[in-house]
């Protein structure tokens, strides 16, 4: 009962505390640091989140990264905020909060891994992505469609938690990933969109729990998940444009017709000597054949 609940919490916190004790007692890393990491870790906030900005306003990636960062961030505050609130706790249990929270993390670690290996397999995260936003927009309708009293059981509430945490995977790995592979040069910058634009939206999503209905939040969640799908589609098709170089097909057509055109014409140059060479021995084969023609002799 209350007991456990507050022996938890106070493990917790014992951990807590001591884990912030050894953190103090880590040596210096200095010496295992580069003159190069030093230059690049000496950024103050002021100067990364004028990057962060300076890459979502400049690139259209990054601006097209959003609407998922959105769908994610409200997708959160609209499951804490009315899912564990009047679905999980007010037909379920209280207690059950927490092992439905603990679900949905578990689902999205479970399917990390095929994720990563589905995106190497397809040199691109960007349908992942797509997926996680359709996950997502799937979570919020069937919460508008229906009531807590229709959703209120083990089952469907299990299978809920766990669309949202394949959703809540995307964004964990494959949507991070997206950024490195887009912007390897500006990683400071696109991780820092990460965090912004995360907590932005999250913030957002909290504040219309509070000033709006969970009706209104849901369809923002719906919304955002519509737009994200695409938007990623229309980011990978940006980037495969910018990263392929131009005329690539031209350039491998045109090396070997230049190459037969010099070999035709070398063919056509020694065919030109071998001609002027017999003219120019010609008089002198006709000389000897006088010299040893029957009539001389």
């Amino acid at each position: 009962g209350n007991t456990s609940i507050q022996i938890l919490y106070v493990f917790c916190t014992v951990i807590a505390c001591a884990s912030a004790v050894f953190i103090c007692l880590i040596d210096s890393l200095d010496q295992y640091t580069t003159n190069d990491d030093k230059d690049k870790s000496d950024i103050s906030l002021g100067a990364t989140a004028h990057l962060a900005i300076n890459l979502l306003i400049k690139d259209p990636r990054c601006a097209l990264m959003l609407p998922f960062s959105a769908s994610f961030g409200l997708g959160v505050a609209y499951m804490n905020g009315y899912f564990f609130a009047s679905v999980v706790s007010d037909q379920l249990s209280p207690y059950a909060v927490g092992y439905i929270a603990a679900i949905v993390v578990f689902s999205a670690a479970v399917v990390a891994l095929p994720y990563s290996r589905l995106g190497a397999f397809l040199n691109t995260q960007a349908p992942i992505v797509a997926f996680g936003s359709l996950c997502i927009l799937l979570f919020a309708l069937i919460n508008l469609l229906f009531s807590p009293a229709q959703l209120g059981t083990w089952p469907l509430i299990i299978a809920l938690a766990f669309v949202f945490g394949v959703g809540r995977s995307t964004w964990e790995g494959s949507f991070k990933a997206t950024f490195a592979d887009y912007f390897p040069n500006d990683t400071k910058a696109a991780f820092a969109n990460v965090q912004l634009q995360m907590g932005i939206a999250t913030a957002l999503g909290f504040i219309l729990d509070i000033v709006t209905s969970p009706t209104v939040v849901g369809l923002c969640v719906i919304l955002c998940s519509f737009i994200a799908f695409f938007a990623q589609l229309l980011a990978q098709y940006l980037h495969h444009h910018r990263s392929s170089p131009p005329n690539t097909v031209n350039t491998q057509d045109e090396t070997p017709m230049h190459e037969n055109e010099i070999t035709v014409r070398s063919h056509e140059k020694d065919s030109e000597k071998d001609i002027k060479c017999q003219t120019s021995a010609s008089p002198d084969t006709a000389s000897e054949l006088r010299t040893f023609s029957p009539s001389s002799a």
